[in-house]
């Protein structure tokens, strides 16, 4: 690696801490100097990028959470109702983008509106200079999204199905008293809103 990209490297790392929880205690912050932070899968630059969106409150909200950036591994999805902020948030992404060197080669950018308003198809969104292409149905983390709800009523089904399955796998028992709640959180929101 040439002197350049070891400071790219570094700047990602720069003032990054962690804590660590146990039995509901938090231990001291303490700097991290390799590696990931302790159960995130994004990297850190990635992780501060998040990070400015909730710091600017910009974004959707789901009743009191903030929620502008749902990801799951490296997929992001960027949450709205307000297009400039939507746009803000494109752009912030943009300056990252620059600024690191980043390549997006792989990556799928569109815009998909769950409103009945249709207020993105009157509008263009961009990103590096580019027209985002407009989509009425796309699949993330393997579920499907539609404009028509109602077709999708049968893959919700069986999307649960399978999730009701996988998550029997580590058994309802008394040791596990999580399971219930995550079935209960996530299994029956699945038919209904698509997770």
């Amino acid at each position: 690696m040439k002197d350049k990209d070891w400071k790219i490297l570094d700047d990602w790392y720069i003032e990054l801490t962690s804590k660590v929880s146990g039995d509901g205690y938090f231990s001291k912050l303490f700097e991290e100097e390799q590696g990931v932070r302790q159960g995130v899968t994004l990297s850190p630059l990635l992780y501060k990028l998040l990070n400015s969106f909730e710091d600017e409150h910009i974004g959707a909200n789901i009743c009191s959470i903030h929620e502008e950036s749902p990801t799951c591994a490296d997929d992001v999805s960027l949450l709205s109702k307000r297009l400039f902020e939507l746009q803000t948030m494109l752009l912030m992404q943009e300056h990252y983008y620059e600024r690191y060197i980043l390549s997006d080669a792989k990556s799928k950018s569109m815009t998909f509106n769950n409103n009945k308003y249709n207020v993105l198809d009157r509008v263009n969104l961009n990103l590096h200079g580019s027209q985002l292409e407009k989509v009425e149905s796309y699949t993330y983390i393997g579920i499907q999204r539609n404009c028509v709800k109602s077709n999708l009523i049968v893959e919700r089904i069986t999307m649960t199905r399978r999730t009701s399955y996988a998550l029997m796998g580590t058994g309802p028992h008394g040791y596990n008293e999580q399971i219930y709640h995550v079935m209960e959180g996530i299994c029956e929101k699945i038919p209904v809103k698509g997770l």
